[in-house]
């Protein structure tokens, strides 16, 4: 069999839509003949923890937390056994060294640590090929740094795109130095894994050979999505449900336009049995004075309900038994997907996406659950949510589209990527 080290900051018990790539890679590889070890920072990369996922590892993969204080302390983390004194020293040192040490993200320093003990690493140990999966985008400087000391094959994992990820209230200057960062790692990847079509054309338009990109998306459970379906068909009761899952984005992936619209609509076509707005998911936004201050003004403290970071299994519970599932994507996220949006057509009820043209569309489009409303249109989201509000319940949800891949077939893709990969000499 052969082997695959994957470099993640992102990976159980730590949640989130990274995590949940990664899980799937770690499950299924060995089945299509790869071995994958993981090479992790563990749980200090600021995501909530959800033991129900590390309990679908399996026991013979092989994980590694490479630990280090430079994992942490860009997070504001430090040990329980450090003094005040330690402590201090930290904070300081972390505010003086936050303007170079942050680009393009906080985990540059312990990308660039990664990177050397990684490319001794391959040296001593060589797999097939290793593998860098973002975000955050600094590991790829990690990948950099190893495919120079070793010459093991690369593959580097684009979850998202790395150009439209950029911190706000950067000088042009490290905007460029970002630039350069990417374009010498795309260039030295035998492989690149794009997870959606429009940033696999986006990439071959003018930065990789159309050759070394694979379209890799994010998917879905089988055995997951059938559980949740099958504890939708004992609930039928209840108010007309609303589920959103995961975090707010202030600007970007906000609800408060939605509110707005959602009162007017409960006003016009109010369902008999009642209206409910779950918000599982736990980010700054969902505890933002102006979003409850939203929820008061409009009438719905009644409707809105944020119970916090749930376990994943209980979410897609939530999905499966909601009446509409909610997405938002904002404005220059065009090349890509919220990880979400496949679980919520897996499930198969009503998909209502704000989000204006572009690879967040085109895949809500493709289910026959699906409905896509223009942001910055208060009158045509009304009339959707009229309309919803008013459609009967399918006892019978519809399959997942031709679109929407399990998390298996994924990996399959995936090792057909990977064996390409150890074929292809490194360019310099």
């Amino acid at each position: 069999m052969r082997r695959v080290d994957i470099v993640t900051f992102h990976f159980p018990p730590q949640g989130g839509a990274g995590s949940l790539r990664l899980l799937s890679f770690a499950r299924h590889l060995p089945a299509f003949g790869w071995k994958p070890r993981i090479l992790t920072v563990g749980d200090l990369g600021g995501g909530a923890g959800d033991a129900t996922l590390a309990e679908r590892l399996p026991d013979d993969v092989s994980v590694e937390r490479w630990f280090t204080p430079l994992a942490a302390w860009p997070y504001g983390k430090t040990s329980p056994s450090d003094g005040r004194r330690t402590r201090l020293v930290r904070s300081l040192v972390r505010r003086a060294l936050a303007p170079v040490a942050t680009y393009p993200d906080p985990a540059l320093l312990w990308s660039v640590a990664t990177g050397w003990r990684l490319g001794r690493s391959l040296r001593e140990d060589p797999p097939d090929v290793f593998m860098t999966s973002s975000p955050p985008h600094s590991l790829h400087a990690a990948g950099l740094i190893a495919a120079t000391a070793a010459p093991v094959p690369w593959a580097m994992d684009l979850r998202d795109p790395w150009e439209s990820n950029r911190p706000f209230g950067v000088s042009g200057l490290r905007h460029a130095a970002g630039d350069f960062l990417e374009s010498r790692a795309l260039r030295n990847a035998a492989c690149v894994l794009a997870n959606t079509p429009r940033l696999a054309a986006h990439l071959a338009a003018g930065m990789v050979p159309s050759d070394r990109i694979v379209v890799l998306p994010n998917g879905y459970d089988e055995d997951e999505i059938e559980v949740a379906r099958v504890s939708a068909h004992a609930e039928t009761d209840g108010p007309f449900t609303i589920v959103h899952a995961g975090a707010f984005y202030a600007g970007q992936r906000d609800p408060l336009e939605f509110l707005a619209a959602l009162a007017k609509a409960r006003e016009v076509a109010g369902p008999r049995r009642g209206l409910r707005f779950l918000l599982p998911g736990d980010s700054a936004f969902h505890r933002k004075p102006a979003l409850l201050e939203k929820i008061r003004s409009l009438g719905l403290e009644d409707v809105v309900r944020s119970p916090g970071y749930v376990p994943h299994g209980e979410v897609l519970a939530m999905m499966a038994r909601a009446d509409l599932l909610l997405l938002i994507q904002g404005q220059g996220f065009h090349l890509q997907v919220p990880s979400k949006a496949y679980e919520y057509l897996a499930v198969g009820r009503p998909v209502l996406a704000i989000t204006g043209e572009g690879a967040t569309a085109d895949v809500v489009r493709s289910s026959a659950v699906g409905t896509v409303v223009p942001p910055a249109d208060p009158d045509a989201l009304v009339r959707s949510l009229i309309t919803l509000l008013q459609r009967p319940r399918d006892p019978d949800p519809p399959p997942p589209p031709p679109t929407v891949l399990s998390r298996r077939a994924i990996a399959e893709r995936l090792a057909g990527a990977l064996s390409r990969a150890a074929a292809v000499k490194r360019v310099y």
